[in-house]
């Protein structure tokens, strides 16, 4: 799983758990409510595997995800995810 720090506001993103699995979910955590939320699916590139030891990193307000792998598979690919949309969704 990768966190990020964009305007005091946390995203996690994937990882896996303990069975192993792999996830390609997205939660923010909003400290001014004290809250985490997980962002829509609708606001997420659908194409996104699920995967765990990858890297995120952030430019302006957009995470980049890259790499990472899913039991046997090892993904060359970069995401991109505009945090902007999804907190306007997330109202």
């Amino acid at each position: 799983m990768s966190l990020c720090n964009i305007n005091d506001e946390l995203y996690l993103f994937g990882g896996s758990g303990p069975s192993a699995s792999c996830y390609n979910d997205l939660h923010i955590y909003l400290p001014d409510k004290n809250v985490w939320i997980q962002a829509e699916s609708s606001s997420l590139d659908k194409s996104i595997k699920p995967r765990a030891g990858h890297t995120m990193s952030v430019y302006d307000r957009h995470l980049y995800i890259i790499g990472g792998s899913y039991a046997q598979t090892y993904f060359k690919d970069i995401y991109v995810i505009d945090t902007g949309i999804i907190i306007e969704i997330l109202g």
